[in-house]
């Protein structure tokens, strides 16, 4: 639970720079890792090697979503483990659009910069979560996250245009003559677009204040919030989330 030392204008500062960050979120998720597949295609990976990037990175990722909780615990802090996880990004995502750049990519290399990036996000993605589920006042939490969503994905569905005319007009025409690894300049250009946009998160979680940690809940009271009587609705979530992953 919070802490009474976070006063009003703190929070309302907290949850102001954090629609914006969304929509920073939402910038790099459009130019960045949607296009991890299609740019392995364009490498000329195999069926084997696009499945494993598209599956292998997700079970890295949750990896890293588990391990977390630890780093928090010993820390008592949840801001420094995002911006930390979220430095680390933005340098694996420099590092694909400088291999882009460089013409070094390779279906392998895209693949481990793909597990890096997941591992780190997810990792990200908890210690957020703990940080504004504190920051953000119960009774307009709904609100509150309905709109930061709702301006997230407005920008989400730009950005997807503006990245897809970019390489539309970068990436060579296909006529189904092109070999396996040309072109790639489209690719380079909107991974540098999302580690900007990266950049622009990192900042505005840095100014973002953050209430004090009031500790995790033991194992056992986790449990008992999911199968006990009261757990319901965490079964019904969780097993939605199982469904559509």
């Amino acid at each position: 639970m919070p802490t009474f030392d976070f006063d009003a204008a703190a929070t309302a500062r907290a949850m102001r720079l954090s629609i914006y960050e969304g929509m920073a979120f939402a910038v790099m998720m459009a130019f960045g890792e949607v296009y991890f597949v299609a740019d392995a295609v364009r490498l000329g990976a195999t069926p084997h090697e696009i499945g494993l990037l598209v599956a292998l990175p997700l079970f890295v990722g949750a990896l890293g979503a588990i391990i977390v909780p630890r780093f928090i615990a010993w820390t008592r802090r949840r801001k420094p483990v995002v911006l930390f996880n979220v430095a680390v990004q933005i340098l694996v995502l420099a590092g694909i659009a400088g291999a882009e750049f460089a013409g070094r990519q390779t279906p392998t290399t895209l693949l481990v910069f793909s597990c890096i990036f997941q591992a780190l996000g997810q990792a990200a993605g908890v210690a957020w979560g703990s940080w504004y589920g504190d920051v953000v006042p119960a009774a307009v939490r709904g609100r509150y996250f309905a709109r930061r969503s709702r301006d997230s994905y407005i920008v989400m569905f730009a950005s997807f245009i503006a990245a897809g005319a970019l390489l539309q007009w970068l990436e060579p025409e296909s006529a189904g003559t092109i070999a396996a690894g040309e072109g790639g300049l489209g690719y380079a250009v909107v991974f540098s677009v999302a580690v900007v946009a990266r950049i622009v998160c990192f900042v505005l979680l840095a100014l973002s204040p953050e209430p004090t940690f009031g500790g995790l809940a033991d194992a056992r009271e986790a449990i008992r919030s999911i199968v006990g009587p009261s757990g319901g609705i965490m079964r019904r979530v969780i097993g939605a989330a199982c469904v559509i992953q």
